[in-house]
């Protein structure tokens, strides 16, 4: 069962793909990384409010909606950055950009 939730959670989290291709046509990428970190923060928060629900059905669905959903935040807002970072960033400076990024990357990871 757990394999067939992460399953479907890794399917809703592939349209995120599909929604960046085409949101950020229409809004920009400045505008599609900022609705997709929202989104995924309303997401979470409804997983969060799981905590509070009295029926167990309810909030283990609450649960893994809200988490399942917020993938496709996280996917969008993952390809929005990685393109701005492509497109914004100057060519010689992307080195540096990116060794940075992975330092802090690694150094929170250790900290959990």
């Amino acid at each position: 069962m757990i394999g067939f939730t992460r399953g479907v959670s890794s399917t809703i989290g592939l349209l995120g793909t599909f929604v960046f291709h085409y949101s950020s046509p229409k809004l920009g990428l400045n505008k599609t990384g900022l609705w997709s970190i929202w989104m995924q923060a309303a997401c979470v928060g409804v997983a969060f409010l799981s905590i509070y629900i009295a029926d167990s059905n309810t909030s283990l669905s609450m649960l893994v909606g809200g988490v399942a959903c917020s993938r496709v935040g996280l996917w969008v807002f993952d390809l929005s950055v990685t393109q701005m970072f492509q497109e914004e960033v100057a060519e010689y400076e992307r080195g540096v950009v990116g060794s940075m990024q992975s330092v802090l990357n690694q150094f929170f990871q250790l900290c959990r």
